[in-house]
């Protein structure tokens, strides 16, 4: 059972009873696959997008690793604080993140999903289980509710806009 559920979802009579430790101190975000076109002729820009974190904001975990799927590769990006964490260590995390992603697949099952979705089941290298935060989606998703999960940005750009740079970022 998840933390969300727990400490939501439970009745408030029963809510003294449950004990939750502090902030996890390592956040993970899948940002998901983008191996397409966004759409509407945009891309992702090869150049770094700089800092996610303001100088004299305090980072919410110690250690937060947001990974994507880019060009049909795994990217995993590392954020730290400097003050807390030598590079050095960050560097040892990172290549541990390697060796253990190097390692063999994991094992294949259920083939009725391959067969279900009409998934040619020899392009397959392997059908991994759902995390938990996957199976909320999917039960989400089934159940008709949608906007659970969705998350947008809207900006307001202010000022003359260079339509020939912009086209170009």
């Amino acid at each position: 059972m998840g933390y969300g559920l727990l400490r939501y979802a439970t009745p408030p009579e029963l809510r003294p009873g449950l004990v939750f430790a502090g902030p996890p101190e390592i956040g993970f975000n899948y940002m998901g696959q983008f191996d397409a076109e966004l759409g509407g002729g945009f891309r992702l820009a090869d150049e770094s997008t700089g800092a996610t974190l303001g100088g004299t904001l305090r980072r919410p975990e110690l250690i937060d690793v947001e990974a994507a799927v880019v060009g049909g590769r795994l990217a995993l990006s590392i954020g730290y604080g400097e003050r807390i964490h030598a590079r050095a260590t960050v560097q040892r995390l990172a290549d541990a993140l390697r060796a253990a992603l190097a390692g063999p697949p994991a094992p294949s099952h259920d083939r009725a999903i391959l067969d279900a979705a009409k998934i040619d089941a020899a392009r397959v290298e392997a059908v991994l289980p759902l995390s938990p935060l996957q199976e909320g989606m999917v039960f989400h998703a089934l159940s008709g509710d949608r906007l659970s999960y969705l998350q947008q940005f809207a900006f307001t750009l202010r000022g003359a806009l260079d339509h020939e740079r912009f086209a170009t970022a």
